[in-house]
């Protein structure tokens, strides 16, 4: 059995699930192979709970009109739609904290309690009309052409010295370091470094951040090398690297050190071209690798006095399976003309950096009163760091892989004619016209409510993971990054949306670390034969029916340090409904037609909402009831307002839904029938609607490998290391 086919069959069992006979299906998409998990490793496709609408090329604009006033010389529509939501798959929308819960997590630091409940109000449960107004909103961008505007647009770092992505790897290393190369007489291969980077020390003065140069000695060093072994005899810290069990692994009690760096003093034994013990191998010989720096012969706490000792601050980083050397950082140069001005760009991207583990992040170090915090600076683009090798910024923002046209703020779209704009660079504000008020549990006595339970941590990808987010050509040996030029040639995916999943699947199945496998056998806890794997230490939450046992579970996980990478959540049953209303006014054909295309989706399709998506968490079925009110008779007489139901049944709302695809179909430049119903499934079947609808559809839902390919790829999994590309939804 290969590697691929290995990592299908453990998470077929992670899921409980029985592998069936899979279809395979033709790409419809250019630069796309086909897919299928028996050609994965030959299609290098990832797999993952969500995919992406692609963005589109041009913005269908919105109709400007006086809104504020009750138009005559135009149809307009005000009224209400009424919802009736169905929960297809459990829906978890979190509550808002209570004074108790709010009081204990300002008194603990650690453990913070959690509000596990469902939203409610009134002693009601609910969905927040906001949740329902974001999701509608999100929708009707995707289906209107309107721009693509709500993203984090920010700048994500990178390190990748030993990545398998060239260029990438060459893009850090160029950065970091010079490397020359030689051969000696035996045709091996000399690989020389010299790393470009300085060391300093980071300040915070009047309103703006300095770094000061650490102290060059007479070979223009400011920094060297340092064994671990001689770090751990001076200050007492623990190895990086856990050995025990014969595994090379991070060391729980280094990762718990509070600070990265030391003071010290210490004495240089040699400077010059240290070679690695690592060796590489070519057809010709072998490849040795050789960095010129300087080794700390002695190190000690800064208290102790050695003779001919230096000033210097000790920093220890992360983990290496390898690693064996820290850094030694001279001390500061007090000459005030050296100082640096680090650029207000570098900033702003330093603090958008999501990802930075909080002990390493230097500006926070600046807030605990720290006057000086030592790191290590590219002298050209001033980025920073707090240790050698650091991690440095792409060169293009998020932003920079979307469209122009889609951030235009000369255009106003559909989406934010329907939904309100301020938009400062045309000295315009819209109100939204439509209101969404929550929907209410159809079920008084809050009957709905499961279990208390713990869904599956996940440790997802984030956008730094260029091959699931950045449109790729994998006819290209490369694969495209935040670096490539222009940006645009490698557009972001899309809108992100999640795979709909049977309700019976598996989110309570939770993996526990070791310690609190240990904790429940100390308290006596007897798991029902089934209900867990201790070799793969998982517990499948949904075999435990005693709710009794299972909230004994919960509360010894709750009192584990660890707490905080779970979740405790009480969430709302499949099958439980709810009654929703959305009021709107003023609204065009149109505008009311997008609505309604939204709402009133095709068969099968189903909206998501909610907490736990990946997990097959949120599936909702919505049915609208359309009710407009005839303005002229409420200005004119005094019958009822209100259009008769018969009025607004099913033919009128495909007619508002016709109108709107009409308009979105001639105006990206395809043919539309002017009265003809058809209009609706011609605007679905273009290619990026096809996408959509695909994301949406609960029809193809089932299990074996059609669930597996719906599942996050492991982060330390073959597909993920090696950066396969996330297949195009009509691909999966």
């Amino acid at each position: 059995m290969g590697i691929m086919e290995d990592a299908f069959m453990k998470k077929a069992k992670e899921l409980n699930i029985k592998p069936k006979n899979y279809k395979t299906k033709d790409a419809k998409k250019p630069n796309q192979t086909k897919y299928s998990p028996k050609n994965k490793m030959k299609s290098r496709a990832a797999h993952a709970p969500y995919n992406f609408v692609p963005l589109n090329k041009i913005i269908v604009p919105g109709e400007l009109q006086n809104f504020d006033i009750y138009q005559t010389s135009i149809d307009r529509h005000t009224g209400f739609i009424k919802l009736k939501i169905t929960a297809q798959t459990p829906l978890f929308i979190r509550d808002t904290v209570t004074q108790d819960i709010y009081n204990e997590r300002q008194k603990s630091k650690t453990n913070k309690p959690q509000q596990p409940n469902h939203f409610q109000a009134g002693s009601m449960f609910k969905i927040p009309g906001s949740t329902l107004r974001g999701m509608i909103r999100t929708l009707v961008e995707i289906v209107s052409w309107s721009k693509f505007q709500f993203f984090d647009d920010r700048y994500l770092y990178f390190r990748s010295f030993a990545a398998k992505t060239k260029v990438l790897r060459k893009a850090f290393v160029d950065k970091m370091m010079n490397i020359s190369e030689n051969s000696d007489r035996s045709g091996n291969t000399i690989k020389r470094i010299k790393y470009k980077l300085k060391a300093g020390y980071l300040c915070y003065k009047g309103g703006n951040y300095f770094i000061y140069p650490a102290k060059q000695d007479k070979y223009g060093l400011q920094f060297y090398r340092v064994e671990e072994s001689k770090a751990i005899a001076a200050f007492g810290i623990p190895s990086v690297v856990d050995y025990s069990k014969g595994k090379k692994k991070p060391n729980r009690n280094y990762e718990k050190l509070s600070q990265f760096y030391r003071p010290a003093v210490f004495t240089i034994g040699k400077i010059g071209w240290r070679r690695s013990s690592r060796v590489g191998k070519t057809k010709s010989g072998k490849i040795f690798t050789e960095t010129y720096c300087g080794i700390v012969d002695k190190i000690y706490q800064q208290n102790y006095k050695i003779s001919g000792g230096r000033k210097g601050i000790l920093i220890t980083s992360g983990f290496g399976p390898s690693k064996h050397m820290h850094w030694i950082i001279a001390e500061r140069s007090t000459d005030d003309k050296q100082v640096i001005l680090i650029p207000e760009d570098i900033i702003k991207a330093y603090k958008q950096d999501k990802n930075r583990k909080e002990k390493y992040d230097l500006l926070k170090e600046l807030e605990k009163g720290n006057k000086y915090v030592p790191c290590f600076y590219d002298p050209n683009t001033k980025a920073f760091g707090h240790t050698c090798m650091f991690r440095i910024v792409y060169e293009n923002s998020i932003g920079n892989h979307v469209y122009d046209q889609l951030k235009d703020e000369n255009k106003i779209d559909i989406a934010e004619c329907l939904f309100g704009i301020v938009n400062e660079k045309r000295k315009l504000a819209l109100s939204s016209r439509v209101y969404f008020e929550d929907a209410v549990c159809a079920h008084k006595n809050n009957s709905d409510e499961m279990t208390t339970s713990i869904p599956k941590v996940l440790g997802t990808p984030k956008p730094t993971s260029f091959q699931l987010y950045l449109t790729q050509d994998i006819k290209k040996q490369n694969l495209a990054d935040y670096n490539l030029k222009p940006a645009i040639k490698a557009p972001i995916r899309g809108y992100k949306i999640y795979w709909h999943k049977n309700k019976n699947s598996n989110w309570e199945v939770l993996k526990l670390d070791k310690q609190i496998f240990s904790l429940l056998k100390k308290e006596g806890v007897d798991l029902p034969e089934g209900s867990y794997d201790k070799k793969e230490k998982t517990i499948y939450f949904q075999k435990i029916k005693n709710s009794t046992l299972k909230n004994k579970i919960i509360e010894i996980i709750k009192t584990n340090k660890r707490e905080k990478h779970y979740t405790i959540c009480k969430p709302i049953s499949s099958g439980t409904t709810f009654d929703g209303c959305i009021r709107f006014e003023n609204l065009t054909d149109v505008e009311l037609g997008a609505l309604l295309f939204v709402i009133n989706l095709p068969s099968n399709c189903h909206h998501k909402i909610g907490m736990g998506k990946p997990l097959g968490l949120g599936s909702i079925e919505i049915e609208a009831k359309l009710y407009e009110s005839e303005r002229k008779n409420r200005y004119s007489s005094l019958k009822d307002e209100w259009l008769p139901w018969e009025k607004c049944d099913n033919k009128r709302i495909e007619k508002l839904k016709n109108s709107f695809a009409y308009h979105i179909l001639t105006e990206i430049g395809e043919s539309a029938a002017l009265e003809s119903t058809a209009n609706v499934s011609k605007l679905w079947k273009i290619d990026r609607m096809k996408d959509l609808e695909k994301l949406l559809s609960m029809k193809e839902i089932g299990q074996g490998y059609w669930a597996i390919n719906r599942e996050y790829d492991e982060l330390n999994s073959v597909e993920f290391n090696e950066r396969w590309v996330l297949p195009f939804p009509e691909e999966v």
